[in-house]
């Protein structure tokens, strides 16, 4: 691990993505964490009020890194610690949960919708029930705590995001799934 610690939330800028129930978190952390900072990555609706809510709270070491590209989205998973998504949007997989696992991050999320469906609690990071900031930030805690799990759990997603959602592995799967249905 670097010299302190880094959050990650690279999603929409949303009110239902769980932006607010991750500042909210970060903010609880930071008064004991100086070490701590949190990365916002993305645009949406709720940017601009995200960035006055930071100034009006005048929570330190909250990078607003905006819209991302190619290498700049790769770079700010490999500056993070930990992938932070506390969504409450009813979508499918969200592919930064995905991308979140390959960079070898522990993820702390919710159970809706896609993520539930493959996400293994304490396997792969923590499923959080509640949209409880403080709920989320013991999650944080707990892991920020334990860097023999966060590491393992790093290594861990790495390799399952690799065997079963790296790009040559779905298209075999998709291939097997075609053969069988042509035998049939």
């Amino acid at each position: 691990m670097k010299n302190g610690l880094n959050l990650l939330y690279l999603a929409r800028v949303e009110k239902e993505k769980g932006i607010y129930i991750a500042l909210e978190a970060f903010k609880k952390l930071k008064n004991n964490r100086k070490d701590l900072v949190f990365s916002i990555a993305g645009d949406g609706t709720e940017l601009k009020n995200v960035i006055a809510w930071v100034e009006h709270e005048n929570i330190p070491d909250v990078k607003i890194l905006g819209h991302l590209t190619g290498n700049q989205i790769s770079d700010s998973f490999l500056e993070a610690d930990i992938y932070l998504f506390p969504t409450f949007y009813k979508e499918g997989l969200p592919t930064s949960v995905l991308e979140a696992m390959a960079f070898g991050l522990p993820v702390i999320t919710r159970p809706v919708a896609g993520i539930k469906d493959i996400f293994v609690n304490g396997e792969m990071g923590m499923l959080i029930e509640s949209v409880s900031p403080d709920d989320f930030a013991n999650a944080i805690s707990d892991l920020m705590n334990n860097p023999a799990t966060m590491i393992r759990i790093g290594k861990y997603n790495s390799q399952h995001a690799k065997q079963h959602y790296y790009g040559p592995k779905v298209a075999e799967r998709i291939e097997s799934v075609y053969e069988s249905i042509a035998k049939n």
